[in-house]
């Protein structure tokens, strides 16, 4: 069983988990004028790295039916049947943040455990 320290905030609904992870980086203003070079290096240190922190522990649910809490106790999720992860970010990125394909074929985002981006 995996131990995993700050976690991001997990709300459990009856059988259903909800991973939130919120990213406080704005988006740069090389990014806002058009640079697509330094809005992917923007999105890579914002949405992806939320995106791994919440399958991260979305895998350590399914793995193990639970994790280890921050003061050292177990939290047993082996009921939860269905669990989704919401990355929250700082600066609004438009259409970017619901084109779920588009972010996966550049590898921001996973394809297994892609989270709704708000």
């Amino acid at each position: 069983v995996s131990k995993f320290s700050a976690a991001p905030p997990l709300f459990v609904i009856g059988d259903v988990a909800v991973i939130v992870e919120v990213k406080g980086k704005p988006i740069s203003k090389q990014s806002r004028r058009g640079d697509v070079n330094h809005l992917i290096n923007d999105l890579k240190a914002t949405l992806r790295n939320g995106a791994r922190q919440t399958a991260r522990i979305q895998e350590l649910i399914e793995t193990n039916g639970g994790i280890w809490e921050d003061a050292g106790s177990w939290l047993n999720l082996s009921d939860i049947h269905e669990i989704r992860s919401v990355v929250v970010m700082l600066d609004d990125i438009g259409p970017l943040g619901t084109n779920l394909g588009e972010l996966q074929a550049v590898e921001i985002i996973p394809e297994v455990h892609s989270p709704l981006v708000l």
